[in-house]
């Protein structure tokens, strides 16, 4: 996928569940951030894992009132991040801003 050949991070993403309804994953290493198509209603990790990359599948359940996106026909789907390129075009990228102190140790 695209985000996994951009990002030389040696860190794993890490699903954010509380993150609805703007939904993404997070890296535990640097602050690179993975945001989920906006059309997605629900996001859950799938028991399985992707055959061609070993990454844990993530089902995938996008808006009915919504049209869903072009190569997701499907309501409801187990996707891998790195390797789906339908979903890849759609995903986001971000950094995390970290915030400022109050300059007292607190």
């Amino acid at each position: 996928g695209e985000w996994g050949e951009k990002k030389a991070c040696p860190g794993t993403l890490v699903f954010i569940p509380t993150s609805q309804p703007k939904w993404r994953a997070d890296c535990i290493v640097c602050n690179f951030i993975l945001y989920f198509p906006e059309v997605t209603h629900k996001v859950t990790p799938a028991q399985m894992k992707c055959i061609e990359c070993g990454t844990t599948l993530m089902n995938f359940v996008f808006h009915k009132d919504k049209p869903p996106p072009k190569g997701l026909a499907q309501e409801e789907r187990e996707l891998c991040l790195k390797c789906n390129d339908a979903l890849n075009e759609l995903c986001g990228e971000g950094l995390m801003r970290r915030p400022k102190g109050s300059g007292r140790g607190r």
